[in-house]
């Protein structure tokens, strides 16, 4: 009898040991499953040698921060496979750093009936500011087939905001990844959406000057130094932006 029970634990210590690793595997494949993908941005070769930086890196918010540092319950950026993303809570994300000549090339995508944008020459410290929108100007990301009321040109994709109306419109319909481009050169501005010259200005013309005398702005500390920060707005609907990157001119 002991003989007979010592064999048969023999026999089923050596099949456990025989099945642990396939269950070790299956365990760590279950767990691979439940972790979020992590991807790193790469720059083209060509952009690379032309001394163009990331940005924005793939994995995570390192070089951008919430506008003042707001990280409460309206927080909603996520990251994932290389996107950094909201679905809406009204909290801008900022760049750590500032800029005054550059180009600045990302892609972005947004929501049925979506509005966003990308804010440039933002001065997070302007004291009696709420918003980025406030002291940036405003790259225009929007569904406007979608969007529900009466829009002006110059709130449509690719425009000045409320100030330039986009020279063509060449955004892709809402749920598309779109490619822009923003070039700031010595004053000299020009906006594009997927290749294409969208906007083409001179800040602080006589011509921008009397187009903001006419804004929404003409009371706010907007647009004021063209060195600042960028802002990837919030507006409460579905945006995503990826492949940041960024030349100093």
């Amino acid at each position: 009898m002991k003989k007979t029970f010592l064999l048969v634990a023999v026999l089923a210590l050596c099949f456990a040991c025989k099945e642990a690793p396939k269950a070790v595997e299956n365990t760590v494949a279950k767990a691979a499953e439940s972790v979020q993908t992590v991807v790193e941005a790469t720059l083209a070769a060509d952009e690379k040698a032309a001394g163009f930086k990331l940005l924005f890196n793939g994995k995570n918010t390192e070089g951008w921060h919430p506008y003042k540092g707001t990280m409460d319950s309206t927080y909603r950026w996520t990251i994932n496979e290389g996107i950094l993303q909201t679905k809406g809570g009204h909290v801008d994300m900022v760049s750590d750093s500032t800029f005054e000549n550059f180009e600045l090339r990302f892609d972005w995508n947004v929501g049925k009936a979506g509005n966003s944008g990308i804010m440039y020459m933002v001065q997070e410290n302007e004291p009696n500011t709420q918003s980025t929108w406030n002291t940036g100007i405003e790259y225009q990301i929007i569904d406007h087939e979608n969007w529900p009321d009466k829009l002006n040109e110059s709130q449509k994709a690719g425009s000045v905001y409320d100030l330039y109306d986009p020279l063509v419109l060449a955004s892709k319909p809402s749920g598309e990844w779109n490619s822009a481009k923003i070039i700031c050169n010595k004053g000299h501005i020009e906006h594009y959406v997927n290749d294409k010259k969208t906007a083409d200005y001179e800040w602080n013309s006589k011509d921008y000057l009397e187009r903001f005398n006419k804004s929404k702005f003409k009371d706010m500390p907007f647009g004021k130094k063209m060195k600042g920060q960028f802002a990837l707005q919030d507006h409460g609907q579905a945006v995503a932006f990826k492949n940041i990157r960024i030349k100093t001119l």
